[in-house]
Parts: C-alpha cells; structure tokens; sequence
C-alpha cells in the first residue's frame, strides 16, 4: 500500500518468502524445481541494517529444514540446495526491486534504520533511503533427511 491505495500484490509464492523473511512458519510448504521436489519443515530469520554515507544496507539470513520429496535423476544434495537457494534469492531479489521501484516498503524494512536516521529524516524513508537500500540476502538449506525418496530417471 502507498497512500492508503493498493499499488501491488504478492503471489502465494511470495507470501510465503515474505512470511520466512520475517520467521513465520514456511512448514509444509513445497517447492518443485528442476531436479527436486522439497517441502520445507522449518525455517528462521536473522537481519542486520547498516547505514554507510546515507544508503542502507541489509544483510539477511534465511535458514531452511528441508526434507527431499522427489529427484530427477542422479542429482546430488548439492546441487539441489544450491538449486533451491538460487530459486529463492532470485525470487526475493524481485520483490524486493518492484516494491523499492514502486515505494512501498511491505516488508517493514525501514524499522531497522529507526535508531541509525536522524528523527527528522524518517519521513523520506521511503523516498530518498529505501529505494537506495542494498540488500543481500543469504539463504542456507539444511536437508534433515532424504526418507523414502521417489527417483524419476528420464528416459
């Protein structure tokens, strides 16, 4: 929301990235990707806000339990994790780019800058600050087990 109108929406796929950004609960939640399908058991957050001459910056970590449900073919945990990850990350780094663009800060973003902009400042947050904000994002996988895990060879 912008000025008390609705200027974007998320897809269910983003609202759950927006929810594990912020720690709620992704359990269940299940992804299909080129080589795998996982379901997501757990997760947790950490974020860090810095600012260096007047741009911010974000530093977060989203941690992911995951449980393999399917591969394709002869695929390693590896690959998968870092499949998974880059999936996520590219995700994320869209929405983060349409809200900045459009000026809306939905993921709350501007309350780790409270104590580090000056008071009278806050009110360009969204303006000056926000759309300047450099986000990295890291995302770590942990595969819990791998169960009975369907194996779908291409023939």
């Amino acid at each position: 929301m912008k000025k008390g109108k609705i200027v974007s929406k998320m897809d269910p796929k983003e609202t759950l990235l927006f929810n594990a950004f912020h720690g709620n609960s992704m359990k269940g939640r299940v992804e299909v990707m080129e080589h795998a399908t996982i379901m997501i058991v757990g997760n947790t957050g950490f974020h860090k806000g810095e600012l260096r001459n007047h741009i911010p910056y974000m530093f977060s970590t989203i941690r992911l339990n995951v449980v393999i449900q399917e591969r394709r073919g002869k695929v390693s945990n590896a690959i998968i994790k870092k499949e998974l990850e880059k999936v996520l990350a590219n995700r994320f780094d869209g929405m983060l780019k349409r809200f900045q663009k459009q000026e809306t800060d939905v993921f709350g973003l501007g309350q780790y800058y409270r104590n580090k902009i000056p008071y009278e400042e806050l009110k360009d947050w969204r303006k000056k600050y926000y759309p300047n904000l450099e986000m990295k994002l890291t995302i770590h996988t942990t595969i819990q087990n791998e169960g009975k895990i369907k194996t779908i060879i291409d023939k």
